[in-house]
């Protein structure tokens, strides 16, 4: 019996939540959420509160805020940055101020101060210098950017991984592969695009921005590139693997990474691999051969898929989860070739 039956006859019980999709919760709050009890509603909310979040007019203010304390994250993500407690907002900020990308200019208002632009900017300025015009003076902003350039002059390596993924089987991309090529890391989190009919969410993609790996002013040495496919039969990772061929995409420019068939994989099946660059630098003359870097003002920067002509359609079954492909950039950040110059 499916959901909206069971919602039809006697309402949804509490022992048929575990057994729902993330697709049968959408059409659940699209249509039925007032005729599901409300302890099986809670337990609802709580398995998937992305999308209670999505729906949040039909879910009782007492079931709301007790998932938003449990899953304070996603709440923040969603837009509810002010209906939490305001030291749990702020704390949010300290461990990311890249979550600054989420608010909107009354939240900020509200939420942020002197005390933790200063706090952030200690962390990671980039994100600062984005957003500070909607809470601060002219003064005060030109302040904030002496000190981060002054923090970007020194910075030094640290790690850090970048994914996107495209969705490859129908409905949600449904179209052949042959002859495509595909663009990932072009649509950033919380948007729709890729193949994908719904907004991206962090397993997807940790993208602030489309086309952009900028994080604190400094450059990102590619070490390693990875690849995983997702929900695929044995069959369709071998007919991935062996039609696509993955490309640097710049505005001007495209570079061959290698086929996926060629990546070192870490089994004998083809669901993933991974492509790793030199970890040290040699030097010679007329050569330097090391981690491929992708600069700070890279704008449009994408991962390319492109299949060949043998590459046959995907296919997902009705009610099964979307085969897709996630590609992860393994690396560090580390300082730019030239310094840049702000301007206030």
């Amino acid at each position: 019996m499916s959901p909206m039956e069971l919602l039809a006859v006697s309402g949804l019980k509490l022992e048929h939540v575990q057994l729902l999709t993330e697709e049968d919760a959408i059409d659940i709050f699209d249509v039925g959420a007032q005729f599901v009890p409300e302890i099986a509603l809670q337990a609802l909310c709580a398995l998937y509160p992305g999308v209670m979040f999505r729906h949040a007019e039909s879910v009782p203010p007492n079931i709301f805020q007790n998932v938003s304390r449990q899953f304070p994250e996603k709440a923040f993500e969603a837009g509810f940055a002010t209906q939490l407690e305001r030291n749990v907002s702020r704390a949010i900020l300290r461990k990311d101020p890249r979550k600054l990308y989420f608010l909107k200019q009354d939240q900020c208002a509200e939420i942020v101060d002197t005390e933790l632009t200063n706090e952030m900017v200690a962390i990671d300025p980039l994100p600062v210098l984005r957003a500070a015009s909607r809470w601060l003076t002219k003064d005060k902003m030109r302040d904030v950017c002496e000190e981060a350039l002054q923090r970007k002059a020194g910075v030094e390596g640290y790690g850090e991984a970048h994914w996107s993924s495209f969705c490859l089987s129908g409905p949600h991309y449904g179209q052949p592969l042959s002859n495509q090529t595909l663009r990932a890391f072009s649509t950033p989190l919380g948007q729709i695009g890729q193949g994908w009919v719904r907004p991206l969410s962090v397993e997807l993609t940790n993208l602030y921005e489309a086309g952009k790996l900028r994080n604190s002013g400094a450059d990102f040495l590619v070490e390693a590139v990875r690849y995983t496919i997702e929900n695929a039969t044995p069959e369709q990772a071998l007919d991935i693997a062996k039609s696509c061929v993955l490309r640097w995409d710049h505005t001007q420019m495209q570079v061959s990474i290698a086929p996926l068939s060629d990546f070192h994989r870490t089994g004998m099946d083809y669901t993933s691999g991974t492509w790793y660059y030199p970890r040290s630098t040699a030097k010679s003359k007329k050569l330097e051969v090391g981690p491929y870097r992708i600069e700070n003002k890279s704008f449009g920067f994408a991962v390319c898929l492109c299949f060949g002509s043998d590459a046959p359609p995907i296919a997902a079954a009705p009610n099964t989860k979307p085969v897709y492909i996630r590609i992860t950039l393994l690396g560090k950040h580390a300082a730019p070739l030239k310094q840049e110059s702000w301007t206030v």
